[in-house]
């Protein structure tokens, strides 16, 4: 899927790896459980909608 609907995801996805990424870094464990949350939620969007992600940022979690 294209369009500004897939782009905002992959945004969205963008996001969430990089609070991911500065939670696991500052060991903060409820920014850790928050990232998770969002970053499981986009993926099943992603997902449900046909919106390809890099595998990279699917792996990230």
């Amino acid at each position: 899927m294209s369009g500004p609907f897939a782009v905002a995801i992959r945004e969205r996805v963008r996001q969430a790896r990089t609070a991911l990424e500065v939670a696991r870094q500052n060991d903060d464990v409820e920014g850790l459980l928050i990232a998770e949350g969002e970053w499981e939620d986009l993926v099943r969007l992603a997902r449900d909608n046909g919106v390809r992600i890099d595998p990279d940022d699917e792996a990230s979690a």
